[in-house]
């Protein structure tokens, strides 16, 4: 009778709140299309994939990559998740993406264009059906990328919801919590499907998917951290695990080049100590890849935090001390990840302009080399606020409208680093 008992409750349990290994099939919804089909954005493109190419190659040939930010992931806290339009684009302050800006980006040296891009801002329904619209906008910024020879990394950016204090309702996007797991799938499924629909045969290797940008526990003291003696880090990390294996599963599900298709998946914070830390699981892709993987790591790193993201203008000097933090930062990640064949894309980092210019150059210089130096790419956040008059975080580099870099030297420094080829025989214990 006990032993059947406990077997009940066990069975409820499983059926409230899922949390599974990557080798199960169970999520916490049924998985189904609750989005309008009217007007779906569908690739009818044909284009071969190289599926010779491995995630070392991929990662070496994305050199130094450039981030549109504060564009196509702009957004106003939704009150009823309903469409915010294509004005969006420009609602943070930037101008409308050119295809001059991209080809730009193209001619700098650039090897790769990440389009950091939010979704929940654009449901049209009650149905999370993203508006046509706004889905062919991200296309045409995409085919822009393609057409001048970048590879382009498309995500899923700002729809994490933030507000901790409100709950997650239809149309705010997700949450890593268990109070929150079954609305999360639901945007996580319905708005992967739809990405999947529009972005498939047409497109080779050189477009790779990211899965979720920044998940994090909002409003607990833990945001930006990891502790594995705290219970809502452990279901955070157990809860983002599963959201990492359905976002696979959506993606490999949709058929032709997207079960072969690169896909990056993101620790809690997308932060260097939880990657290292919180028992992030690589998803079970052996189904569709069984030599090949094609899996790759998403580490955001603004490293030393208060030289390089910390507005205080105190904090100008790039220290010698700061070069052994990020050599051994970067060390770790080689360590834990890549020499286990799961690769790396730094896929933000940058510094703060605090009038500080030859440190900047020095920062940028030992970053890239070094991170280079144990097989990680850079992607270069961009926010277009270039003015230091402003607080918060001034990373500006592209003077858009005009298509002139705010200082040459920097953006050559980074194009010349990311040169530096990856390590031979890196003995790393």
């Amino acid at each position: 009778l006990f032993l059947m008992l406990c077997l009940g409750i066990l069975a409820i349990l499983s059926r409230v709140f899922i949390f599974n290994s990557d080798k199960s099939k169970s999520f916490a919804i049924d998985l189904k299309d609750t989005f309008s089909k009217e007007g779906l954005v569908v690739d009818d493109g044909k284009k071969d994939f190289d599926n010779e190419i491995t995630a070392a190659e991929l990662v070496d040939s994305i050199g130094m990559g450039w981030n549109l930010g504060n564009t196509l992931d702009a957004n106003e806290e939704p009150t009823t998740g309903f469409n915010q339009g294509l004005s969006s684009e420009e609602s943070w302050g930037n101008p409308k993406t050119t295809e001059a800006m991209i080809e730009f980006i193209a001619k700098s040296g650039f090897k790769t264009l990440r389009l950091p891009t939010t979704w929940h801002n654009h449901l049209i329904d009650e149905k999370y059906t993203i508006d046509p619209e706004w889905m062919k906008r991200v296309k045409t910024i995409v085919d822009w990328g393609i057409k001048h020879g970048l590879y382009v990394i498309l995500n899923v950016h700002h729809d994490i919801y933030t507000n901790a204090a409100e709950p997650l309702t239809y149309g705010k996007g997700y949450r890593p919590f268990k109070k929150d797991i079954e609305e999360s799938e639901r945007v996580i499924y319905n708005i992967w499907k739809q990405i999947n629909a529009a972005f498939n045969n047409g497109y080779d290797h050189h477009l790779i998917f990211e899965g979720l940008n920044e998940p994090r526990l909002v409003g607990t003291d833990y945001e930006w951290s990891f502790d594995s003696s705290a219970s809502v880090c452990i279901e955070g990390r157990d809860v983002l695990n599963e959201f990492m294996r359905l976002m696979v599963k959506v993606i490999r599900e949709s058929g032709g080049n997207n079960e072969k298709r690169f896909i990056m998946i993101t620790p809690l914070a997308a932060g260097f100590q939880p990657s290292l830390e919180s028992g992030l699981i690589f998803p079970d892709d052996s189904k569709y890849n069984p030599k090949n993987n094609k899996l790759i790591l998403s580490v955001h790193m603004y490293a030393p935090y208060d030289f390089a993201l910390n507005a205080d203008k105190t904090y100008t000097k790039f220290e010698e001390s700061y070069k052994d933090d990020l050599k051994n930062n970067f060390e770790a990640l080689y360590k834990k990840f890549v020499s286990n064949n799961q690769h790396v894309i730094i896929g933000e980092m940058g510094v703060v302009n605090k009038n500080n210019t030859e440190d900047r150059l020095a920062w940028a210089e030992y970053y890239v080399t070094t991170a280079r130096h144990y097989h990680l790419s850079t992607v270069l956040w961009d926010n277009g606020r270039w003015d230091v008059n402003l607080d918060g975080e001034v990373i500006g580099e592209l003077h858009r409208d005009e298509l002139k870099w705010h200082n040459d030297k920097l953006i050559e420094t980074y194009i010349n680093a990311a040169k530096t080829e990856f390590a031979k025989d890196l003995n790393v214990k």
